[in-house]
């Protein structure tokens, strides 16, 4: 698969304005994705970009800091607000060229039709010795939750700069982590299924949270119905005592 970066002016900077190869002789536009979490070389959600044949453009981080927390079962969040750490931490990652068909399996990793990642801009910068400013997209927690996760995770304090295998096995003892993998590659437990289970996981809260917001809208709903059911047998109750004393 060829990689063509031409570079083009851009008003913060250079951009960077992708092609690739589709096998057949033909060129069709890729989108710049920068990812932060899983999809990183070294974990596990990163052999979906690897054979899709996804060029690496290089190391990269946000332009401006950004609000990264560890969520449940130590899953990474990009949240679509300004970081208010202290530290103003810029995000580390990667910046890949994918081409649109896998654009459509990331979606589905990510769960954008369900509503756990959105795909949004984001503006990085190229480490290394060019250092372009590039206009490209990631995935973020959807705007639904964010804040509830945001707080939730911990707030300022919880913002981190770089997700690391230590956040990624946070939750586990060291010698339990070793024994887990030996378990799970000796039972064909692959990257594909580990996948599926974490986007089981996330979605099973999300719901979660989502039912309980129902909940407390059913009972408020219930709580005005009800209150204005009895203002209105207030008001026939005055009007039956008006007519009894003018009768």
């Amino acid at each position: 698969m060829a990689f063509i970066l031409p570079l083009s002016p851009h008003r913060r900077g250079w951009a960077v304005e992708q092609k690739l190869s589709n096998g057949g002789g033909g060129v069709e536009a890729a989108t710049m994705v920068f990812v932060y979490g899983t999809l990183k070389r070294g974990f596990p959600n990163h052999p979906l970009l690897a054979a899709s044949g996804s060029p690496l453009v290089g190391a990269a981080s946000t332009a401006t800091p950004a609000s990264l927390v560890v969520g449940p079962y130590s899953v990474p969040f990009l949240l679509p607000r300004p970081s208010s750490s202290s530290g103003s931490h810029l995000v580390s990652g990667e910046l890949y060229a994918v081409s649109p068909r896998a654009l459509v399996d990331l979606d589905a990793l990510e769960g954008t039709h369900l509503g756990v990642y959105e795909r949004r801009k984001v503006t990085v910068v190229v480490e290394g010795g060019s250092g372009e400013v590039v206009e490209a997209e990631a995935y973020f927690a959807h705007t639904s939750y964010m804040e509830a996760l945001w707080l939730r995770c911990g707030g300022e304090a919880a913002e981190i700069g770089e997700y690391t295998m230590e956040h990624a096995a946070k939750d586990l003892d060291p010698q339990l982590q070793v024994a887990l993998k030996g378990y799970l590659v000796a039972r064909g437990v692959n990257s594909k299924l580990a996948s599926s289970l974490h986007h089981h996981l996330v979605e099973k809260e999300r719901w979660q949270y989502m039912n309980w917001l129902k909940t407390l809208e059913d009972m408020f709903s219930h709580h005005l119905v009800e209150k204005e059911r009895w203002q209105y047998m207030n008001w026939l109750k005055t009007l039956e005592d008006m007519f009894s004393k003018d009768h």
